[in-house]
């Protein structure tokens, strides 16, 4: 704004809301997520993120308000796994050494990395233990479009992260800005989608086929 010149932020708000903003609403591609895992059926969720970026804040808020809104207890004992960084690496020895401290009758129906990185690294932890996806185990992930189709062997279930669509409206809050001059200052927030690729199994059909073999 020093500069006299029509400015939006991309990923980012203007603390002193001077600048126009444009960014995925994080909060609400967390709640997303969540609740396509309730309404499939699935109530043992355990979600994997690393808390050094307020972004993932916010999408921890969205997957609290999730469990809020289907009346679920959270538990961040027992549902939340927090690593440092994002690596697969990291990813696969934290959930390797949760499956390994905790009995087989209490492990989690999904897994929610929050990157396609870490999804990576719970991939390997889970063949380790000889666990099937979706058979046994089920996933689903948050990440760019291209991360979730080309990053992955075989892609898995995630809620896109929008990023062309940041800089398409980037350049429409520009436009606004030239054209209003003294509008009001915008931000904007984008909402991400569920790509199904079939990683999420369907609890209460899978209860339903286990009552009928019985």
């Amino acid at each position: 704004s020093t500069l006299n010149k029509p400015c939006v932020l991309i990923n980012s708000i203007d603390r002193e809301m001077v600048l126009d903003s444009v960014l995925p609403d994080h909060r609400a591609i967390g709640f997303t997520a969540m609740r396509y895992l309730f309404e499939q059926g699935h109530r043992r969720v355990l979600t994997m993120t690393c808390l050094r970026r307020e972004t993932l804040y916010a999408r921890l808020d969205g997957i609290k308000e999730a469990y809020r809104y289907f009346h679920v207890p959270f538990d961040p004992l027992h549902d939340l796994l927090v690593t440092e960084w994002f690596t697969a690496e990291e990813a696969e020895q934290s959930l390797d050494g949760w499956l390994s401290k905790h009995d087989r009758s209490v492990w989690p129906d999904v897994i929610f990395p929050n990157s396609t990185s870490m999804t990576e690294g719970v991939v390997k932890a889970l063949q380790r233990h000889g666990l099937r996806i979706p058979e046994d185990v089920s996933i689903i992930t948050t990440d760019f479009t291209w991360n979730l189709q080309n990053r992955l062997a075989t892609p898995v279930t995630g809620v896109t992260v929008p990023c062309r669509e940041l800089g398409i409206e980037a350049v429409h809050l520009l436009q606004t800005r030239l054209n209003r001059p003294q509008a009001p200052v915008y931000n904007l927030l984008l909402q991400g989608k569920v790509v199904d690729y079939g990683s999420v199994s369907n609890a209460t059909r899978h209860a339903a086929r286990v009552a009928l073999d019985q």
